[in-house]
């Protein structure tokens, strides 16, 4: 299901009635980013349950992987830029083919075309129906085959380059809490970041060491001494009770803490002690459609004000119009419009709000209907020539949107 026509572009709009698989395109995506539950209809096998987003990724990104993991990611794109169909794939992995060769195809000489699956109840099953292909591929390339563990390495490494945040239809308090405390600290400009890190990690403070002068010593460094002065006195003490007790690391572990450990704690802390109010109200007093709103607005403000951050965003919001009077839509579709133009996001969302149409400038529109066996089928317009190129859209579109 491709977010997009043959351009890229930072705002992508999915419509279409209920039931034809709006919510579950942004659900699928939250359960590769976030660990989401599989959300699996009634009657479908679980075996045949997995979310494959396909990524074009830069050379600036592709250089963060360490270079053995860059020798696996390059075949991996080879094999997707040169691969044909035939008759014997997936048959739905034709669409692959059919948007790879009209759409994306301009882009081979300067991305990275690359593919990683999460399935419900399968480990082995790296690329889909490529994986026998791929992995062999790897071989006659002199590599050994991918093992789970660098599978496993190499998709964390792509889900670090993107934050994903999903704003459900219905958000409770427990919700707007988590996107607003444990969401919202992705967002933040990544110059905030770094003074934290250089404030645990400059040689600031000095120690005491016996010798004249002492020495130069960072925060982290002393709180690291600091725990590993107690652990030592708690271990003396409870070998006195029984010699075999220790606090040995665990395998692989790392010594001591660093910036990363203590500053996502850091701002998860600072956040969580002042959740927004609106007009001196607290969240658990506002209704659904204002929750959502208010959401929505702090996504604008931190992604507005952040002129770099550590990853790409992509914001996707379920029916952002709901539980909203009529009125208030416009300035809610605007504002979402204004968060896709700023630089390093992209929004995606579903609505049921055909009167959005005609007021966005730029973005892909995807019509979204079931066929005769209830298969999810789209098709794709941009919003740049929308009114010229309305003949073409499905009459419930065009009544919905132009005379409403």
């Amino acid at each position: 299901m491709p977010f997009h026509c043959k351009e890229p572009e930072n705002l992508t709009v999915v419509i279409g009635n209920n039931g034809c698989g709006k919510s579950s395109l942004l659900e699928a995506v939250d359960t590769f980013f976030n660990n989401r539950e599989f959300n699996i209809n009634l009657g479908s096998k679980k075996s045949q349950a997995f979310v494959a987003p396909l990524f074009l990724i830069d050379e600036t990104n592709f250089k963060t992987f360490t270079p053995t993991h860059q020798k696996y990611l390059k075949i991996i794109s080879d094999f997707l830029w040169n691969e044909t169909y035939s008759e014997g794939n997936y048959k739905p992995i034709k669409n692959f083919f059919e948007f790879r060769d009209s759409e994306i195809f301009n882009y081979r000489n300067t991305h990275y075309l690359i593919t990683t699956s999460k399935e419900f109840d399968s480990s082995n099953s790296f690329f889909l129906t490529f994986t026998a292909s791929i992995q062999k591929s790897f071989k006659d390339n002199g590599l050994k085959i991918l093992s789970n563990s660098d599978f496993n390495k190499i998709t964390n490494h792509i889900k670090s380059i993107y934050t994903y945040l999903y704003i459900p239809i219905e958000t409770s308090i427990q919700e707007f809490l988590k996107i607003e405390t444990v969401g919202m600290q992705n967002l933040i400009d990544k110059k905030i970041s770094s003074e934290i890190d250089n404030t645990l990690t400059k040689k600031q403070i000095r120690m005491s060491t016996g010798r004249k002068g002492g020495k130069q010593v960072s925060l982290l460094d002393l709180i690291n001494i600091t725990l590993k002065k107690y652990i030592d006195e708690t271990e003396k003490t409870i070998k006195n009770i029984y010699d075999g007790y220790d606090f040995k690391m665990d395998y692989r572990a790392r010594q001591n803490l660093t910036s990363n450990d203590i500053k996502g704690q850091i701002i998860y802390s600072y956040l969580s002690k002042r959740t927004l109010k609106k007009d001196d109200k607290p969240i658990k007093s506002l209704s659904a459609g204002e929750r959502k709103k208010a959401l929505i607005d702090i996504a604008y403000s931190f992604i507005s004000g952040a002129k770099n951050r550590d990853s790409q965003i992509i914001l996707a919001i379920d029916e952002p119009e709901s539980s909203l009077h009529i009125s208030n839509c416009y300035d809610q579709f605007t504002r979402i419009e204004e968060i896709s133009d700023s630089q390093n996001c992209q929004v995606l969302l579903t609505t049921h709000w055909y009167g959005s149409l005609p007021i966005l400038n730029n973005g892909t529109l995807i019509q979204i209907d079931l066929d005769e066996t209830n298969i999810p089928i789209q098709s794709r317009f941009k919003f740049k020539n929308y009114f010229e190129d309305r003949g073409n859209h499905p009459n419930d579109i065009q009544l919905k949107s132009f005379m409403i």
